[in-house]
Order: C-alpha cells, then structure tokens, then sequence
C-alpha cells in the first residue's frame, strides 16, 4: 500500500456500524448513499448478532463495515486501489487511467455480494482478485480449483457481465444490472 491512500482499521460493535451506516445515509454523503440504502435491511440482519466487524475507509468516499468472518476483503479492496495510481499511457499503448467511480461501483458489488451470501447462505465467497480490466474496466476473478467466475464493471454503463465456469465443462455467462441487482442470477463462488 502507497503511504498517500490513507485508510483506518478498527473494530467497532455491530450496533455502532448499523447507525453509522444510517447516519451516513442521512447525512446524505453521494458517494455510497444507494449502497448503504440499498443493503441496510442486509446489513441488519449480517450483523445483528453482536459480533465485531471491521472498518474500511478510503479518501472519504468508501466507508464500509466488513464482518470479521468476511475480513480477507479488505486486503482485497486495499490490494486493487493500485488501479487508482494508473495514470493516462500507463501500458504504453495509450490506455486511459481507471475512474475512481468505477473503482468504487466494483468495491459495492463485491461488498454487498459478499454480505448477501454471507447472510442467506451461511458462507464465504472466495477471496476476489480486483484487477484492471480493458477499456477502463476492472475485472472481480473468484477462483479456485473447481471453478472461476469473472466479473466486469464497466466505467460508463449500469450493465456488468459475468462469465463463470467449472473444471469439467459447464459454464454460464450473462449481465447484471449494478442498479438492481438478482444475486439469485449470478452463480455463485462459495469458498468451501
């Protein structure tokens, strides 16, 4: 991690993370206002159980609690902020550098996805590899000996894509809408 990305790390009660998370969308903050409305109920019922979570913060516009049992994902999230720092020609070949919304819309997914399975399933995804992807995109990889899924979160569009596969041959492709998301739809990569 660069020493100019500045991030905290605490542990705070779930009761202090479900208000914060309500006194974060009452404050009206832009950045992560859908999320936070979008998976309070989620989050309630993730955490209404007493246990610590963890904080992830970044530049004021990510704030996220994360469930102890779901802590790999801050390393994940803290090792993909290296595509922040990928500036215009960066693969000498004239791509663009990444923007921090993009950046930002794949954390969300991958958070709430993550919250999801975790709360109706009882499980942990495999721990996402957050890359870039092409044409100002980053790419989410869960992967592991039996199968992968990979998804993309374009920068200018509400549609991602997923393609996942199995080591003996089936396989499943198909768009998410990011605003209005069917976790049922996406397969799922349980990290057993």
């Amino acid at each position: 991690m660069t020493a100019d990305i500045p991030y905290t790390s605490q542990y705070v009660t779930t009761q202090s993370f479900v208000s914060r998370a309500k006194f974060n969308v009452s404050k009206g903050k832009s950045v992560g206002r859908s999320f936070l409305e979008r998976i309070e109920k989620n989050i309630i019922e993730v955490v209404a159980s007493n246990e610590l979570c963890i904080n992830y913060e970044f530049k004021d516009v990510i704030d996220l609690q994360i469930p102890v049992e779901l802590s790999y994902l801050r390393t994940a999230y803290e090792k993909s902020q290296y595509i922040l720092e990928l500036e215009n020609d960066w693969d000498e070949n004239g791509a663009l550098s990444y923007k921090l919304e993009t950046w930002i819309k794949s954390i969300n997914f991958i958070h709430e996805f993550s919250l999801i399975i975790f709360r109706d399933f009882k499980r942990k995804i495999i721990s996402p590899k957050i890359y870039h992807g092409p044409s100002q995109s980053i790419d989410i990889l869960l992967e592991n000996n039996k199968y992968s899924l990979l998804i993309n979160i374009p920068p200018d569009s509400d549609l991602g894509i997923y393609y996942g596969k199995d080591k003996v041959g089936n396989s499943s492709k198909g768009e998410i809408n990011l605003n209005k998301i069917n976790y049922a739809l996406i397969p799922i990569a349980f990290n057993f």
